[in-house]
């Protein structure tokens, strides 16, 4: 009499003399399952192993060498679209079709046995002694030939009737993808930090930047100096553009620098201003309010000299400078007479 059973080792309940019910849970694809049965002593009476296939699931399919938006569209540049994928199948019971037409498949060969070992299906017992590992995925390649809004549909399918359907959209681009940054003007001097963002970002499969050769993530640029951004994009249809931006971040305001003058002084000569700057700037010279060209001053006065100076980055600096000048000797009168003579002391007031 039986009076125990296992499945796969774990003990299952009994119902009555060889009849047992329990629940399992099946992998997708090929599932082993070995029954043993045991009598009141403990010793095996028979042992059954079944195999039974469990694909409840859609194919899952990796597409490789093809970049899909997230609306199934691959861009290409002439028409000529290459789909290629793999799948894990080890029984060998998935069809591909491209519009239709089935499409050979053919198992995945890799090598470098020790490090592929666990992965793409590849165990240690499936390694061959050349070195070479046929594993349990399969793979396809094919070429189509299509026009501006066509429609690819590409399925794999199980025996089972589960079926992973693509309907991709070919767009035809033929142009270089073009590179638009906010927030940044190629050649231009900023007075405050700096930060460039790209645009359309979902018009590229990939991007990358650098700062002055040094690897950039559009992160803020507030440290004053010259740089130069170098930004490199792939677009949808696998072509390549590179644009180069030159920019200089400065926020300190020039230095003006006046010689031949003096805030508050009083000059008896000409006077001639010295105007000099620390940097390339566009200046505004002022003299008692009407305009100046740093000529020499000679009348006598009081004189508000104003010189204004602004970098390209737009700091500016502003310098106020007050002088006199007076070339007159002082006069005076006195209580003496020229050439008098006087019979008693005299206290002369000037």
């Amino acid at each position: 009499d039986i009076d125990s059973a296992t499945v796969n080792g774990v003990p299952v309940d009994l119902i009555e003399d060889g009849v047992f019910m329990t629940t399992l849970n099946l992998n997708q694809g090929k599932n082993t399952l070995k029954f043993e049965f045991f009598d009141s002593h403990g010793d095996l009476v028979v042992t059954k192993i079944y195999r039974v296939y469990c694909f409840s699931e859609d194919p899952k399919v990796e597409l490789q060498g093809i970049h899909l938006t997230e609306n199934y569209e691959v861009h290409t540049v002439d028409g000529i679209v290459t789909l290629s994928g793999r799948f894990y199948d080890p029984d060998e019971i998935y069809t591909v079709k491209i519009n239709g037409e089935v499409v050979p498949t053919t198992p995945v060969v890799v090598g470098n046995v020790e490090a592929l070992v666990g992965t793409y299906g590849v165990n240690s017992d499936a390694v061959s002694t050349a070195g070479v590992v046929a594993s349990t995925y399969r793979e396809f390649t094919h070429t189509v030939t299509a026009v501006d809004g066509d429609i690819i549909n590409l399925s794999v399918s199980d025996v089972y009737g589960n079926i992973t359907p693509y309907d991709i959209k070919v767009v035809v681009d033929p142009d270089a993808p073009v590179i638009e940054l906010d927030g940044l003007v190629d050649g231009k001097v900023y007075n405050t930090s700096v930060t460039p963002k790209l645009l359309n970002l979902d018009k590229y499969i990939s991007f990358e930047a650098t700062l002055n050769g040094t690897p950039y993530n559009f992160e803020e640029v507030s440290e004053d100096g010259n740089y130069e951004l170098v930004v490199k994009v792939i677009g949808l249809n696998s072509l390549e553009t590179t644009k180069t931006y030159k920019f200089t971040v400065d926020t300190v305001a020039p230095v003006v620098v006046v010689d031949g003058l003096v805030d508050n002084g009083v000059y008896n000569t000409v006077v001639t201003p010295v105007i000099s700057y620390n940097e390339d700037v566009t200046t505004s010279l002022l003299l008692n309010g009407e305009a100046y060209n740093g000529e020499g001053i000679s009348a006598d006065g009081e004189y508000s000299l104003v010189a204004v100076a602004m970098d390209k980055a737009g700091n500016i600096t502003t310098t106020v400078l007050s002088f006199i000048i007076d070339t007159v000797a002082p006069t005076g009168t006195t209580n003496l007479v020229d050439g008098m003579k006087y019979s008693s002391s005299v206290v002369p007031v000037v």
